[in-house]
């Protein structure tokens, strides 16, 4: 879902590159949403124009849209959905064999939301990092997160600790990974590239 701005040339050097834009939507209202992260290395704030992404709920809830995504093996939803998302959309990718997951990404007031809980569940794959984790469990500490978060119905979560590693829980078992010595320069997308690197390696057990 892109904006106002985007133009043909844009779609050509996008094609170029090997991406499939014949299903990129423009909605011609607003610009492209925008996000500009402030990151140091302790630390990131995120401030972000909505734009053309006002648009995605409604899409999702689409037929054409929910057909289309039912094509693909796993369906990724980072953002803060509608917690009546997994009314329509969620059992159809169910019902066509797709797994989905989830990473709202830092989002409080979402995560704490009791509305949202049945969401969350309702994803084959929970993808928060540890202080999300936090917020949904109601509890500190690895261990008792990935606990907390199995009493409250998640059965796969997988956990992103940053320079500790990772942790998953997945179907009653608990996982731990060391993380890869890196001189770090700037975490802005490091949560994203897991995701990817994770779902991308899960495809690949599949096969």
């Amino acid at each position: 879902l892109v904006g106002s701005e985007m133009c043909i040339r844009d779609r050509q050097r996008l094609n170029e590159a090997g991406v499939n834009t014949s299903w990129i939507e423009k909605y011609s209202a607003e610009p492209t949403g925008l996000t500009v992260s402030v990151s140091t290395r302790e630390d990131r704030a995120f401030f972000s124009y909505y734009g053309a992404n006002e648009e995605l709920k409604p899409m999702l809830r689409r037929p054409d849209w929910i057909q289309f995504m039912s094509s693909a093996k796993i369906v990724h939803i980072a953002t803060s959905p509608d917690h009546k998302l997994d009314r329509a959309l969620i059992p159809a990718l169910h019902r066509a064999k797709t797994l989905v997951s989830l990473d709202v990404q830092n989002h409080l007031s979402w995560l704490t939301s009791p509305s949202n809980l049945r969401l969350m569940r309702a994803a084959d794959i929970l993808m928060p990092n540890e202080v999300e984790a936090e917020w949904v469990s109601g509890e500190t500490g690895v261990h008792r997160v990935l606990r907390g978060l199995r009493k409250k119905g998640l059965k796969r979560v997988v956990l992103k600790l940053g320079g500790k590693g990772a942790a998953m829980t997945w179907d009653q078992k608990e996982f731990f990974v060391d993380p890869y010595s890196v001189l770090t320069e700037d975490t802005t997308g490091a949560g994203d590239c897991f995701n990817a690197g994770f779902l991308f390696g899960l495809l690949q057990s599949e096969d």
